[in-house]
């Protein structure tokens, strides 16, 4: 199910569209991803993913964070995991998806947003490459499996 959370309200997709609180830039900006644990990576990507216009961040609920991530995550709960992404400035809405056709219904009903990735999604094909266009790519500082990992071993994540 495809939720919008915009400023504590729920919703559906179409009640969002008519929500007056919800301003539209001419440029609509999209991240997705787990964000299971919060982290300064993903900070950037929000802060630069914004400068292009207003940020929507398309979020994985747990139940989609487990099949693909495993077992042991999330780290934090989803709800949670929206009110940290709320009360980031950069961030215009949040929206919860379960299913990647959701997702790709959202950024295909949305032709004129621009989807920003982490660096380390350039060698790869995303979404079929159908986006490809639109793509635009921010320098990955770190990973929330790195950060695991770090936390794990003690050691430093390697970066190039």
């Amino acid at each position: 199910m495809l939720v919008w959370i915009v400023a504590d309200k729920i919703g559906s997709f179409v009640s969002l569209i008519a929500c007056p609180e919800v301003k539209m830039s001419d440029q609509m900006v999209i991240v997705n991803g787990c964000f299971d644990l919060l982290h300064y990576g993903h900070v950037h990507l929000l802060k630069e993913a914004s400068k292009a216009g207003d940020l929507y961040v398309l979020i994985n609920t747990d139940e989609s964070v487990k099949r693909l991530k495993g077992p042991n995550r999330p780290i934090i709960p989803y709800r949670y995991r929206v009110m940290m992404l709320e009360a980031i400035r950069y961030v215009h809405a949040v929206v919860g998806f379960t299913e990647e056709s959701e997702l790709e219904d959202f950024v295909d009903s949305h032709p004129e947003a621009l989807v920003f990735k982490g660096s380390e999604y350039e060698t790869q094909v995303v979404h079929g490459g159908k986006w490809n266009d639109r793509l635009r790519f921010v320098p990955t500082l770190t990973s929330t499996t790195e950060i695991i990992e770090m936390c794990r071993t003690g050691l430093e994540p390697v970066r190039p």
